[in-house]
């Protein structure tokens, strides 16, 4: 992948620091992938449907960033093209026990922060009328929240591929798009600003002393080395349930 410009690099937030420091401590961690599915119950238009992620990729710059070190300082490098992280597969003669385990399997596949998209989509083929979504990202570039809007923008880019909608109707529904650049630059200035010591003395104030230790009972001794290691239970909620809620 080719950086837009020499420009191209650009200062972590605080948050996507403390990921990244935790990926350099741990790369083949899988702790911070994040997922998400969606069920299709419909004859689905595959060029359609990649045309519609393609969209996405060029409206959202964090969805073709890679990150590296550079002088010794982290940097995310917004690429003008990449590769489509999406693969179809075909779950037509899988049993539900069989397509969880794949499911969960594509789910704790690590992500190359410094080489590939902090994200992939892998579409699950049951037959023409079902289809499962899912959508892995790693938590450097995005939040449970992200998933929302970026389904959301993925149905109306998918209705103007099948001319359902025209492109200008997508546009004009979806909210303005603001780089994640653009909110680091302003954290960033806002945590230079003289205001910002007031916030610092009131929480060291509100920190300082003996903090409170939380004794809770696990049923082992915790390791001396955090890893992440911990069991994953697949259950099924009834449709009465469902309904309540």
């Amino acid at each position: 992948m080719k950086p837009e410009t020499p420009a191209s690099f650009h200062p972590l937030s605080l948050g996507q620091h403390a990921l990244w420091f935790l990926y350099q401590m741990a790369s083949e961690s899988v702790a911070y992938n994040t997922f998400n599915t969606a069920l299709i119950y419909s004859k689905l238009d595959i060029k359609a449907w990649r045309r519609a992620w393609k969209k996405i990729v060029s409206r959202h710059p964090i969805l073709r960033t890679t990150y590296t070190i550079n002088q010794g300082q982290p940097f995310q490098i917004i690429h003008q093209q990449i590769k489509l992280p999406a693969q179809e597969i075909d779950a037509s003669q899988w049993a539900e026990d069989e397509l969880i385990e794949k499911i969960l399997l594509e789910t704790d596949r690590i992500f190359n922060l410094e080489k590939e998209p902090a994200w992939r989509v892998t579409l699950f083929t049951r037959s023409k009328q079902e289809h499962i979504l899912l959508v892995t990202m790693h938590h450097i570039a995005t939040d449970l929240w992200s998933y929302d809007l970026l389904f959301t923008e993925l149905q109306l880019w998918y209705a103007a591929g099948t001319e359902q909608l025209s492109p200008q109707q997508v546009e004009d529904s979806l909210p303005k798009n603001l780089p994640y650049t653009d909110f680091v630059n302003w954290q960033s200035e806002m945590l230079s600003s003289p205001k910002v010591e007031k916030h610092w003395e009131y929480w060291q104030k509100q920190l300082s002393g003996e903090l409170p230790i939380l004794n809770v009972p696990t049923d082992r001794p915790r390791p001396p080395i955090q890893s992440f290691r911990g069991g994953t239970h697949v259950f099924q909620l009834d449709e009465k349930l469902i309904r309540v809620c």
